[in-house]
């Protein structure tokens, strides 16, 4: 058995080496319990055409599993479903759904998953998963499900809508993380984190019993969150006692700066092309 698991930041919005193209987006490769799993695929083929720069091989992929159906998660289904297509697809069935973002009183745009992805996922029904509830998917590899939202600081945010008249709200029930159980704590594997990451966390530590926290990597989604939301993140995070701390993608500028400085000793720059391993 492999003793050791290893996270690969395919495609995210800075990069860490000249060589890699990087964008708005999310795409990880998780290596496990002698198991491969792509974590969401960023939002075109910049995650693959990474990947093969850094001798990545998509096709031995055995599980791609969907944080959400945003198109900056969701975008490069398709490409991924060619380079491996027989692995196996876990996602939230709200993921398939239509969604928009109010960007001002005329302005909607839509953002849900494109077209091109949700007709490949659609092809592969046979291979979908669905996470309506918290799933093992090897011996050290969990996904969530739709995680409870308790705190009273972490909502939503943004002007999101399940439609484009801007009628019904979206709370984005199919927002789900991934978390690894090793001997020395969880290891968070956070997409967007919508349901909100302390929520997120919390929910990890009640289903697995473990309630130390190794690392926590992903997007945090605090890019136009308040200074009181960012401060009680930031807050709790220091209770829960992080051993590393690597924030990217949805987390923003401020707020990521905001961490750095109040988790100076655990915080891991984190952008395409970053490697991060820990034992088992």
């Amino acid at each position: 058995m492999v003793d050791t698991c290893r996270i690969t930041v395919l495609s995210e919005n800075i990069a860490h080496d000249d060589g890699l193209k990087p964008e708005y987006g999310l795409s990880l490769w998780i290596e496990v319990d002698g198991v491969k799993i792509l974590f969401d695929t960023g939002q075109s083929d910049n995650f693959a055409r990474n990947a093969e720069r850094i001798n990545v091989p998509l096709e031995q992929a055995d599980f791609l599993v969907v944080s959400h159906g945003h198109f900056d998660h969701t975008g490069g289904i398709a490409h991924a479903l060619t380079k491996c297509p027989d692995v196996r697809i876990y996602l939230h069935p709200d993921a398939l759904v239509t969604r928009y973002i109010r960007l001002a009183p005329n302005s909607v745009l839509q953002i849900g998953m494109p077209d091109p992805s949700r007709k490949a996922l659609e092809a592969k029904h046979a291979q979908c998963r669905w996470t309506g509830k918290p799933t093992r998917i090897s011996e050290h590899a969990f996904i969530t499900g739709p995680v409870p939202r308790e705190t009273d600081f972490e909502t939503i945010g943004e002007d999101f809508w399940l439609d484009e008249n801007c009628s019904t709200p979206d709370h984005i029930h199919d927002d789900q993380s991934l978390w690894l159980e090793t001997s020395k704590g969880l290891v968070v594997i956070l997409g967007c984190a919508h349901a909100g990451v302390v929520n997120t966390i919390e929910f990890m530590r009640r289903l697995s019993g473990i309630h130390t926290v190794r690392a926590v990597v992903g997007g945090m989604h605090l890019m136009n969150s308040s200074t009181g939301r960012i401060d009680a993140t930031a807050q709790a995070l220091k209770k829960l006692g992080i051993g590393l701390l690597a924030p990217c993608h949805c987390t923003g500028e401020v707020a990521t700066e905001h961490l750095r400085k109040h988790h100076a000793e655990v915080f891991q720059p984190c952008g395409t092309g970053s490697i991060l391993s820990f034992d088992l």
